[in-house]
């Protein structure tokens, strides 16, 4: 009977191993695909960084800024320097290149972007709004936009964290598969101690009745 319970509960912490390496390789799965869709989200972030990193390089920066959020009446939503300091941040830049800066181009040059946007964009390199458009075209503008692609990953890797999250409380650390082992054998030595000594009067009755014949 010991040694039944003894194997049982070995039985019991080898299927916690097996069944933390089994959750363990479906977290590593879904790192790998963690990484892919990080890699893939900060590629397409990085494509709307040289417009904003050369401005910058060629000292107008600000300007290019500040006449985005005039042109764009974007007092509506927030002071500039509220906006200044949002456009910190890569996705928002890419969001707002791809709301204001990406789709008809030629018509916004001619009537909506103002004076000082069309100089910083001349200073980086763009004699005309046809120039800047074959630029848009070429790195921020297909048939599926990338900022929407950016948004999708990141719900994917939202989703990806979470599914890793259970998993990771799905898991049984050491301290509790040595815990739950021990009191499996407590519970099986408590239940097994009775059993044995009804299995031992089992046996002592048969071989008195067989005497007896």
């Amino acid at each position: 009977m010991t040694i039944g319970c003894i194997l049982v509960s070995l039985l019991y912490l080898i299927g916690t191993v097996i069944y933390n390496y089994t959750l363990e390789s479906q977290k590593s799965n879904i790192s790998s695909e963690l990484r892919n869709r990080t890699n893939l989200k900060d590629s397409l972030l990085e494509s709307y960084e040289w417009l904003y990193s050369e401005a910058n390089n060629k000292g107008v920066g600000e300007k290019l800024l500040k006449s985005i959020y005039e042109s764009h009446k974007l007092s509506k939503k927030g002071t500039y320097e509220e906006f200044k300091a949002d456009m910190n941040d890569k996705e928002i830049r890419a969001r707002v290149t791809d709301k204001y800066l990406t789709s008809n181009v030629s018509g916004k040059w001619d009537s909506i972007w103002n004076k000082d946007f069309k100089d910083a964009l001349l200073v980086i390199g763009f004699k005309d709004g046809e120039s800047f458009n074959s630029y848009i075209n070429k790195n921020m503008d297909n048939e599926d936009k990338q900022y929407y692609r950016i948004e999708r990953l990141n719900e994917e890797i939202k989703t990806l964290n979470q599914e890793s999250t259970t998993i990771e409380d799905k898991q049984i650390d050491y301290d509790e598969r040595i815990e739950s082992t021990l009191a499996i054998l407590f519970i099986l030595g408590i239940i097994s101690f009775p059993i044995r000594y009804f299995y031992y009067a089992i046996i002592w009755s048969w071989r008195t009745l067989y005497q007896k014949e």
